[in-house]
């Protein structure tokens, strides 16, 4: 039962990797386009069936028209005037994979209606657009932050294990300086080096620098135990005797035996650097306003009064929930005694 478990995590998470690299396709609108005449709207009701024969219909939506009430300026729906869904619709200009486009998955025939499937903001900014932009930005920060981790902590920690000496010494200082640190003052005090206000890919590459240096000493550490272990095995002295030499020796007999460490950690690091990203974000020393991740989307749902008059400004919270379990349920099952990877792994 716990091996379907893993394989539907790692399915949800595929498909929310799939959703981040084609986000512009999938996102009616851009995260930044505002309609200001429906600020906080509930999100649309899109129809399947024909109410008068009650036959399956092609997906509609009634339009929308603002109504007061005690609790603000709200979009309520109105019946009588059907809007009809259209997929493959034109609309913002776009590039992905290196082609442009203005092809986006779907929209309603009238471009001044527009659809919130999941609402929309205090601005009019639909929130469907922005969460899939969020996560976006929040995925290729966490899996940046990993693969510069990886390829730090790996190197350093092959190189402390196989040289040893006066080269292991030095770098386990070093890893043992920046271990001893508390995780949260490491990266906000790295953090107050930069400018606050920062474009969004240097906010990018500035929080994988931040998360690199705070995660590259757990993973030299365990890697330099193996590589101490194995270094002693029959096989690589064998090779030794042969005359391999010692970049072959690790590459193809000591690394591979940590790759099933290295493929753990992975799943566990990641939803790590996402809340450190998310966190920073929403203390506002990430990303800002007016470019979006689920930190500074979390924003807007803070207070008490937000969440029960716009309980849709909760629904960045529900994806971050089901991302990090993900990744941890998966890191959690990899790491199990009885786990055996498929033949095609």
């Amino acid at each position: 039962m716990r091996r379907y478990l893993l394989y539907l995590a790692a399915g949800i998470l595929l498909v929310l990797c799939f959703a981040a690299l084609v986000t512009p396709f999938l996102a009616p609108y851009s995260p930044k386009q505002q309609f200001r005449e429906f600020s906080h709207s509930p999100p649309t009701r899109v129809h399947f069936l024909d109410p008068e024969s009650g036959l399956p219909a092609r997906p509609f939506v009634y339009s929308n028209t603002d109504v007061s009430n005690s609790r603000g300026s709200i979009s309520s729906e109105r019946t009588g005037d059907r809007v009809t869904v259209r997929f493959l619709v034109k609309g913002v200009p776009f590039r992905i994979l290196g082609v442009n486009s203005g092809t986006h998955l779907f929209g309603l025939e009238d471009p001044d209606q527009p659809v919130f499937l999941l609402g929309s903001d205090s601005l009019g900014r639909d929130l469907f657009s922005r969460i899939l932009y969020g996560l976006r930005f929040s995925l290729v920060v966490g899996l940046l932050s990993i693969a510069v981790t990886v390829l730090i902590g790996t190197f350093s920690g092959t190189l402390a294990g196989w040289r040893g000496g006066w080269v292991d010494s030095v770098i386990m200082r070093i890893c043992d300086l920046f271990l001893s640190l508390p995780g949260l003052f490491l990266i906000l005090g790295i953090r107050a080096v930069f400018p606050l206000r920062m474009s969004a890919s240097n906010t990018l590459w500035m929080m994988v620098f931040i998360f690199a240096l705070f995660g590259w000493g757990v993973v030299t550490r365990v890697v330099r135990g193996q590589v101490l272990s194995l270094k002693q095995r029959d096989y690589v002295l064998a090779a030794r005797t042969m005359g391999a030499s010692d970049w072959h020796i690790v590459t193809r007999h000591v690394l591979p035996f940590a790759s099933n460490y290295l493929m753990v950690q992975c799943t566990l690091f990641v939803p790590l650097f996402i809340l450190g990203e998310i966190t920073m974000s929403f203390l506002g020393v990430g990303v800002q306003e007016p470019d979006v991740s689920l930190g500074n989307l979390l924003i807007a749902a803070r207070s008490i009064s937000a969440m029960t008059q716009h309980p849709w400004e909760m629904a960045p919270a529900l994806l971050v929930f089901v991302l990090v379990f993900c990744f941890n349920f998966v890191g959690d099952e990899l790491k199990a005694p009885g786990w055996v990877r498929p033949q095609w792994w």
